[in-house]
């Protein structure tokens, strides 16, 4: 059966994707696009490779949507082992999924994994949002303090419970 419709039930915002504890950011895009950009500590998981993916857009182009989603899912069916093997070497209960726009990849990879023991969210908009929001934060004013000291002075010990107390560290 070859998906038609993008089922939202699953998807979550990006600032409530943040908030899942125990969680895995997996990038569902082909490496190509990985390599451009993607979330911190999100780790590849393609879909489809390169020439796969290329090939996919080539016949949307040319043919249409129903041909290139049906090349789609054939392609998605042969990696579906490869990806299973991978999913089941994770560390993680939680998993949070995400593609260019939050689409057809994102949903067919959590299709793929349904039947097995992990929670997966899918991100609204994709890796699309992931940047928006991630640019947006840039513009909140914040207070910078910067700590010095000489050697044996106590400045790792005070990060440490700075941190422990949840204030971001660099």
């Amino acid at each position: 059966m070859i998906p038609t419709k993008i089922d939202n039930r699953n998807s979550t915002d990006i600032s409530d994707a943040y908030q899942i504890s125990n969680s895995i950011w997996i990038d569902v895009r082909c490496p190509r696009e990985f390599s451009k950009g993607h979330f911190t500590k999100a780790i590849n998981i393609p879909l489809f490779s390169d020439s796969q993916h290329e090939k996919i857009g080539q016949t949307y182009k040319e043919i249409g949507q129903k041909s290139a989603t049906e090349m789609g899912f054939k392609y998605a069916s042969k990696s579906s082992i490869s990806i299973l093997k991978q999913i089941s070497n994770l560390n993680s209960k939680n998993i949070i999924i995400y593609c260019a726009r939050g689409g057809m990849r994102s949903k067919g990879f959590e299709k793929l994994i349904k039947n097995t023991n992990l929670s997966s969210y899918r991100i609204k908009g994709g890796y699309k949002s992931v940047r928006m929001y991630i640019l947006e934060s840039l513009k909140i004013k914040r207070n910078i303090i910067i700590i010095a000291g000489g050697t044996g002075t106590g400045k790792t010990a005070l990060l440490n419970r700075m941190k422990k107390k949840g204030y971001n560290i660099i």
